[in-house]
C-alpha cells in the first residue's frame, strides 16, 4: 500500500502491526494464543476507528485536482451536490 493511500485511508501503525504481532505470539507461545491475541487486537482496531472516524472532504481545486478541505470550512465538493 502507498503511503499516499495509507494516509488517505487511516491506516496507521495498528493496521500493519497487528499481523506482525498475530506472528510473533504464534511463533513465540502457539496458535491458540496468536488467534486470541489477533481478535483482541483486532476489536481494538475497529473500535479505535468507528470512534474516531475519518471525515475529509474532497473537492475540485481550480485546477481541476481532487484536493481534500477540512470538513469545517464549510465548502462544498460541487455546487448542490450532498453526500
Amino acid at each position: 500500500m502507498s503511503r499516499e493511500c495509507a494516509t488517505f485511508t487511516g491506516f496507521a501503525a495498528m493496521s500493519s502491526g497487528s499481523p506482525a504481532l498475530t506472528a510473533l505470539t504464534i511463533a513465540v507461545v502457539g496458535v491458540k494464543q496468536g488467534i486470541l491475541v489477533a481478535v483482541v487486537v483486532s476489536v481494538i482496531d475497529h473500535l479505535r476507528v468507528s470512534y474516531h472516524p475519518p471525515t475529509r472532504l474532497l473537492k475540485l481545486s481550480p485546477a481541476g485536482e481532487i484536493v481534500e478541505a477540512p470538513v469545517a470550512s464549510r465548502e462544498m465538493a460541487l455546487p448542490g451536490l450532498i453526500v
